[in-house]
């Protein structure tokens, strides 16, 4: 299956691109990442950015699933059976421990890592993360309003 990497990143970030650039090219892994400019408001405001990023992003790329990655993350090999193992409309991180008295601690999503199948549910998603960030209040990051858009869109399968 045919997949493309995308992201985003603010001048200061530059740096990271720079360092994740070659390593992506280096194993032949398609890519796409743009530069933005940065928001006024902190780095809360500008995570909020992410998934308006992340429909861009699919708009340029319609029919091809897109491994969303944060500019600052480190890709070790290849990305192939990351993409085949995932057979939701959106697939992330989902962080859950046992505490040591036994009771499950969910420790939420991750955004840092998204694959994205080209499917409506996806999309569906997506644009539910974006009115979430619209709503949301003082100080929430996008892993918050991902985490509102996930419960709240229905015609989407989740992988973790």
């Amino acid at each position: 299956m045919s997949y493309i990497v995308c992201g985003w990143y603010t001048t200061d970030y530059r740096q990271w691109w720079d360092k994740l650039r070659p390593t992506l090219e280096q194993r032949g892994i398609p890519h796409d990442f743009v530069q933005v400019e940065k928001q006024n408001g902190g780095w809360e405001t500008n995570t909020m950015a992410k998934p308006i990023q992340v429909l861009a992003a699919m708009g340029r790329h319609p029919d091809t699933v897109i491994v969303f990655l944060d500019v600052d993350c480190e890709v070790c090999g290849s990305l192939d059976e990351l993409v085949a193992d995932i057979h939701a409309d959106v697939a992330c991180y989902i962080r859950i421990k046992r505490r040591r008295n036994g009771d499950v601690k969910w420790g939420g999503l991750r955004s840092g890592t998204l694959v994205l199948r080209p499917t409506h549910g996806a999309r569906a998603f997506v644009r539910r993360w974006i009115e979430e960030g619209e709503a949301a209040s003082y100080g929430d990051v996008d892993q918050n309003t991902m985490a509102l858009a996930l419960g709240r869109t229905q015609c989407c399968s989740f992988q973790g």
